[in-house]
């Protein structure tokens, strides 16, 4: 999952734990960061098509509960 925040671009790869260990930290930055969720990394994919390519359905949850406010 990628997310634009206003200091850097912030990349969850898969290689860094499972949905759970970094729920926290998405959380944390869609309400305190500044989210772009039109942002793409280099293959053209949005932190949306990201968390549904791995499954993380409460990633999901939490972008499209932020993409509705």
């Amino acid at each position: 999952l990628s997310v634009a925040s206003e200091r850097s671009d912030i990349v969850f790869d898969q290689s860094l734990g499972s949905e759970l260990q970094f729920i926290g930290l998405v959380r944390y930055l869609l309400e305190y960061g500044d989210v772009d969720l039109n942002w793409v990394d280099n293959r053209g994919m949005t932190p949306m098509q990201l968390a549904k390519q791995r499954g993380f359905d409460s990633v999901i949850q939490l972008l499209s509960a932020y993409a509705e406010n």
